[in-house]
């Protein structure tokens, strides 16, 4: 009797352990299908489409120079792509930050001081740069300025950025030449030129030159703290017009930024399987069978409701935690990325608040 119990126990426990481990598998099988969802994947599908649809729309004439006014023939060898129309040492790069370096207060770090212009250098200088106005004026004007790119790819050829902002500078020091001579009329005209420049690479739905044109936004701003202010000699009339080019070139509070915050989702999408990828988040969870693809499923995740809540002021907690990890809602990977996502969009927003701060104040 007692001999038959023993392989009848041991029989039963053999069985326990087995659905043990059944339960245990189901359990990790499920934990780690967790953050999967339709929705999810319904959403970011739509907002990839949304993506494509905009680059082939920006694309379309970006190879035409007379329809794409960033390969304005005087001014691409400046601010083109490093390998295209980029020329070191252009003509264009030498007038610009030479007289940036002698006319701009907020480049030099210090007040400079402005009147009748009596060394021929200086005055050389400044015929040059205005000699390349009408150039910008004609560029910025155009129907479109865009940076030209063969596809969706973050190793893209770049723009020559630190141009842009070397550009919005030496507009700023024109602004303070012309005021000193007593020209806001002309001053005026030249801020105009440097908002309207931030304008359109606020518009460029990528990252760095976004956040170029609001650098340069902002250097607007200081000009008009320091050169525009309530002690500046303006009519009524010169204070409505600098309150209309305040208005007219706030950044919108939605666009510029959620389209840079989609084209970098649809970047980390295309880049989710990559060995690039992998190494970003820690050994075991990059070889522990399901993990990593879990890892994906979160950063799907984060990512669909960061694109949700973007009219939330940004809401969702982005910081990695344990108890967060464990129901799917942050992951190492997504951590990882997540802090930088709504940078753009935030920002933009602050600098819209701070244009409307500064257009009532005229």
């Amino acid at each position: 009797m007692t001999a038959n119990a023993q392989p009848k126990g041991s029989s039963l426990k053999r069985w326990l352990y087995r659905g043990a481990l059944v339960c245990l598998a189901l359990m990790y099988f499920s934990w780690v299908r967790s953050p999967a969802s339709s929705w999810v994947d319904d959403r970011l599908a739509e907002m990839n489409q949304e993506v494509e649809a905009r680059f082939a729309g920006r694309q379309e004439h970006a190879d035409d120079e007379v329809q794409n006014g960033f390969l304005n023939p005087t001014l691409r060898g400046y601010w083109g792509r490093v390998g295209f129309e980029r020329q070191a040492g252009s003509e264009a790069e030498r007038v610009v930050e030479s007289f940036r370096d002698r006319f701009s207060s907020i480049a030099n770090g210090r007040i400079i001081e402005h009147g009748p212009l009596q060394d021929d250098d200086i005055r050389a200088f400044r015929a040059q740069f205005e000699a390349l106005l009408p150039e910008l004026k004609v560029a910025l004007a155009a129907p479109d300025f865009v940076i030209p790119e063969k596809e969706i790819n973050e190793d893209s050829p770049g723009a020559n950025l630190d141009a842009f902002r070397s550009l919005a500078l030496a507009l700023s020091g024109h602004c303070e030449q012309l005021m000193a001579e007593g020209k806001p009329e002309e001053a005026l005209e030249s801020l105009g030129l440097l908002l309207k420049l931030g304008d359109r690479l606020v518009d460029q739905e990528a990252n760095l030159p976004t956040m170029t044109g609001g650098s340069v936004l902002s250097i607007g701003l200081q000009t008009i703290n320091g050169v525009f202010g309530p002690e500046a000699n303006l009519t009524p009339a010169q204070r409505r017009e600098l309150y209309t080019l305040l208005l007219a070139h706030r950044p919108p509070e939605d666009e510029p930024g959620r389209h840079c915050l989609e084209r970098e989702f649809y970047l980390i999408q295309k880049s989710l399987d990559t060995e690039e990828s992998r190494k970003l988040v820690p050994p075991a969870v990059r070889y522990v069978p399901g993990l990593f693809y879990r890892e994906k499923q979160i950063t799907r995740k984060v990512m669909s409701n960061l694109h949700g809540q973007l009219g939330l002021k940004y809401a969702y907690a982005v910081d990695f935690s344990w108890d967060g990890y464990l129901v799917g809602d942050i992951g190492f990977h997504s951590s990882k990325w997540a802090q930088d996502w709504y940078r753009v969009p935030l920002e933009l927003n602050r600098l819209n608040t701070r244009m409307l701060g500064y257009s009532l104040c005229c």
